[in-house]
């Protein structure tokens, strides 16, 4: 009895043992298969700012226009995103359904935990499908040839009135469009355009003034939506053709991830 006693301990000891195994393996299986859409959408976006510079950099027309060929690029990019569009929509969608139960009187248990369960998976899901989602944006800006700097430029001149009125909310990020990394971005834009400008002869006075005078707001206020106070008639006229597409392929699930980036941290990834 004794022998049989002290073998089952053993055994249970060594099945103790594969347990834990299993579960640290399972735990740095599923770290490496979350981390890494976001280290891929890390090492693609190194390639876009070795080939276009830094969000920073970019330096839009002197007018402030978008081109129609840099339109048609940008429009391409979002198509590309359009799936992953779908992908977060039913994702938000499982969130509010688990939240319609909150506002019934009589509830049955079996259909909340099937709910409920279904909301958790798709909570662990969420990681992987974000860094998917940066992965395919920095993918598509890489094969149009389009930098990140100039996405978001044209993102936020063409949805200027969803950031001042948002007209929705993401059930899964909230409502904020823009960060301070970002607005830092159109400012450093703003000075490259006056700059460049500057340079060119025969500039009326008024058209650097006016960009002196948004470059100053900005300043000023660390909260600014580039523009503001309105867009410029030769930024808000070389977007009206495209309204109803732009419109089309806006996603307002996907809209506060649409412009951050993922910053490696020793092995951790920050998305910012």
């Amino acid at each position: 009895m004794g022998e049989n006693k002290y073998g089952c301990l053993k055994n249970t000891a060594i099945g103790c043992g594969v347990l834990l195994v299993v579960a640290i393996a399972i735990f740095f299986i599923g770290g490496y298969s979350l981390m890494r859409p976001f280290s891929e959408a890390v090492d693609v976006r190194s390639e876009l700012e070795e080939e276009y510079g830094a969000l920073e950099a970019f330096v839009p027309a002197k007018s402030g226009a978008v081109p129609p060929d840099r339109m048609a690029v940008f429009l391409q990019v979002r198509r590309e995103l359009a799936e992953s569009c779908v992908e977060f929509a039913r994702v938000e969608e499982q969130f509010l359904k688990m939240e319609e139960f909150d506002d019934q009187e009589e509830v049955s248990r079996t259909e909340v935990l099937m709910e409920a369960f279904k909301t958790t998976r798709s909570a662990i899901g969420m990681g992987p499908l974000m860094g998917r989602f940066f992965t395919t944006r920095n993918r598509a800006l890489l094969e149009a040839k389009m930098g990140m700097g100039e996405f978001t430029y044209v993102w936020v001149v063409s949805n200027h009135d969803r950031i001042l009125n948002p007209h929705d909310e993401s059930e899964l990020f909230g409502r904020g469009l823009l960060n301070s990394r970002v607005r830092g971005g159109l400012l450093a834009m703003l000075v490259n355009q006056r700059d460049a400008l500057g340079r060119e002869q025969g500039v009326p006075p008024e058209e650097i003034a006016l960009l002196e005078a948004e470059i100053d707001a900005m300043e000023s206020d660390g909260r600014r939506v580039l523009w503001q106070d309105g867009l410029p008639p030769a930024i808000a006229e070389s977007i009206e053709p495209y309204r109803q597409e732009l419109d089309e392929l806006y996603c307002g699930s996907t809209a506060p991830l649409e412009l951050m980036i993922n910053v490696r941290h020793g092995p951790a990834i920050e998305s910012r």
